[in-house]
């Protein structure tokens, strides 16, 4: 992991603006492979939006080199309702394709924010569970049953938590894709969020195209 786990406040200037704006829009069903349901990517509803977005996003990490760099990424706002998607979510990794994610809060129960862990063992079983999970997060009627219950213990039960952050409307969670990460509890209220994904940052127009990344440095610290 090359990404700090990071928590920024107040982070949209026009909040109400934008929850707003993201309560307008069409959301679409989970294809399974996570609860709830997600907008279009936001690229393609608002590219300015997305831009100016997921500009200050990385201005977060490269404060001296954001105005030089390019990135991938997409953005979707997300609403999970607790009476469709009850109890906590599968503790998981994004992608391995990419290199960190934040998730925005708008609206929810507080206490419906996102946890991080670590194994408790050596190895870890990571992919025993996922065709149950796709399965019952497009068919959430399952979730219902023994065989998601059990299948949610019985992979979660391999972690221990490290943090947690509350989901304080117009706050954000900035963390390493590497990161085991879940919601452990889904609250009372639906919840609205805004997540980011990012596969690459990197910059453009200076001859060292080099980045310095925050927990890399730290490593090489002597103390």
């Amino acid at each position: 992991m090359i990404y700090p786990t990071i928590r920024i406040d107040n982070f949209f200037k026009r909040f109400d603006k934008v929850k707003e704006w993201a309560n307008s829009l069409e959301y679409l069903p989970s294809e399974g492979n996570y609860p709830g349901c997600r907008t279009r990517p936001i690229h393609e509803i608002d590219p300015l939006f997305f831009q100016n977005t997921t500009r200050k996003i990385v201005a977060i990490l490269f404060p001296n080199d954001y105005v030089d760099m390019s990135w991938c990424a997409t953005i979707q706002f997300q609403k999970t309702d607790p009476k469709i998607y009850p109890g906590p979510g599968f503790i998981h990794q994004d992608q391995h394709k990419l290199e960190f994610a934040t998730i925005l809060y708008l609206d929810g129960d507080v206490e419906a924010g996102t946890s991080f862990y670590r194994p408790k063992g050596i190895s870890v079983d990571r992919d025993s569970h996922v065709t149950i999970k796709n399965k019952c997060y497009k068919n959430p009627e399952l979730m219902k049953t023994d065989e998601f219950k059990q299948a949610i213990h019985k992979h979660n039960n391999q972690f221990e938590e490290l943090s947690y952050c509350n989901a304080i409307p117009n706050s954000m969670v900035l963390f390493d894709t590497g990161v085991d990460h879940g919601a452990k509890d889904s609250g009372t209220k639906e919840r609205l969020t805004m997540v980011s994904f990012f596969g690459f940052a990197k910059r453009d127009k200076q001859e060292d195209k080099s980045l310095k990344y925050p927990l890399i440095e730290l490593a090489r610290c002597s103390t």
